[in-house]
C-alpha cells in the first residue's frame, strides 16, 4: 500500500485525503494487534462528519452522553472551529489570512466550485490554508 501512496501517479489524483481508506484496510485486515473498535455511540473520539455527536457550545459528547477526548473534523462546524481557534491559536491567524488571501474574495459557507472541480469540502482549518492551496496549484 505504501508504494502506491508514495508514487507520482497517486499524488496527481489524490485530493481529499485517504485516511479513511488506509484505516479501513488496516482495521479490516487485522493488521493492528489488540485493536479495540468503538462506535460513535460509545467511543472517545467524535467524528463530526458522522453527525452523531451531541454538541453544546464547545462541549462535545458521544451517543451515550460522555464527553469525548478527541474532536475529529471540528472544521465541519464553523462555531466550534472558531471557538477552538480563539482558545488555542496563539498567533495572529487573521492577519496571516489577510496577507495570504489578498488576491481572493473570501465567501463564507458558499459552494463556489459545485460541478466545476473536486473541492467537495467547503471548510478547512483556515482561510489562509485554503488560499495557500489555491496559489500552489
Amino acid at each position: 500500500m505504501t508504494h502506491i501512496m508514495e508514487s507520482d501517479e497517486f499524488a496527481k489524483c489524490e485530493r481529499n485525503g485517504v485516511d479513511q481508506g488506509v484505516h479501513n484496510v488496516l482495521v479490516h485486515t487485522n493488521q493492528i494487534p489488540g485493536l479495540k473498535i468503538y462506535s460513535q455511540a460509545n467511543g472517545w473520539v467524535a467524528n463530526l462528519q458522522a453527525g452523531r455527536s451531541q454538541i453544546h457550545g464547545t462541549d462535545v459528547r458521544n451517543g451515550q452522553g460522555k464527553q469525548v477526548a478527541v474532536v475529529h473534523q471540528y472544521d465541519r462546524r464553523r462555531d466550534l472551529q472558531t471557538a477552538y481557534f480563539n482558545e488555542y491559536i496563539f498567533w495572529d491567524h487573521q492577519s496571516e489570512a489577510a496577507a495570504m488571501c489578498a488576491r481572493f474574495t473570501i465567501e463564507e459557507d458558499v459552494e463556489l466550485f459545485k460541478a466545476r472541480c473536486d473541492m467537495r469540502v467547503t471548510s478547512g482549518h483556515s482561510n489562509a490554508a485554503c488560499c495557500e492551496k489555491c496559489l500552489g496549484t
